[in-house]
């Protein structure tokens, strides 16, 4: 649901109004937020896209991944899309998607600007796997039997880079009790991709007949408020 009898009120005095707001072509963008207010993105409108960045003839990415932050702040929304295409995807410009695109039901609340980034994930080609450590078998996600008392070993870690290891274990913790942070620079077991130069948003090439599939369009339906939160909780 989008709206609420509260929510519904607040509009129609003016303390709040729906707003869509698109997003695109480059890789970073920002959403002003009212100076006092707040916003609630209510839903991510995606559109499909296939961004070269490893050579124009080369297969395009199709994995991306979208992260909402409020400036200052560390705590993301973070959404990642594997975009299905049409076409031989070894000739790049008759590439397009598959479907029209997704729209996204969420709840962020953000009290200053709100920060997005969009990205082309790693290619899979790059990805370093290397064997797993024992974990707890308690910890681990896993079909059953784990047995007990006993450790078993994890699905391979997978390295993104030299500063990004994941573990693709869920919440599992090492048997061992050592703290992830010990183990190497990134690692986690939330899948996440760093955002980095090398993985922005890439201009797009004129001469291919499919460039108008090669950035991003993205938009952000959500409610703007002129009041504070404290306010809103209040009414």
């Amino acid at each position: 649901m989008l709206t609420s009898p509260k929510i519904e009120k607040l509009a129609f005095e003016g303390r709040c109004r729906w707003s869509v707001q698109w997003f695109g072509i480059g890789t970073a963008g920002t959403v002003t937020v009212p100076a006092g207010g707040f916003a609630i993105v209510r839903q991510i409108l995606y559109r499909p896209f296939f961004n070269p960045t490893s050579g124009r003839d080369a297969a395009s990415e199709f994995v991306h991944q979208l992260t909402l932050t409020e400036q200052g702040s560390t705590d993301e929304l973070q959404y990642i899309f594997r975009d299905s295409p049409t076409g031989a995807v070894n000739n790049y410009a008759n590439l397009a998607p598959a479907n029209s695109g997704e729209i996204i039901e969420t709840w962020g609340i953000f009290k200053r600007n709100i920060c997005i980034d969009i990205i082309n994930a790693p290619r899979s080609t790059d990805f370093v796997y290397v064997a797993g450590a024992p974990f707890l078998p308690a910890a681990q996600e896993k079909n059953p039997p784990l047995g007990f008392g006993t450790t078993l070993p994890i699905l391979p870690r997978v390295d993104f880079s030299l500063s990004e290891i994941y573990i693709p274990q869920g919440e599992a913790r090492p048997a061992t009790g050592v703290n992830y942070a010990t183990i190497g620079t990134g690692v986690r077991d939330r899948l996440r991709f760093d955002v980095t130069t090398a993985r922005s948003v890439q201009p797009i090439a004129p001469g291919n007949t499919a460039h108008d599939f090669e950035y991003p369009i993205i938009g952000l339906g959500m409610w703007i408020f002129n009041i504070p939160v404290s306010e809103y909780l209040n009414y």
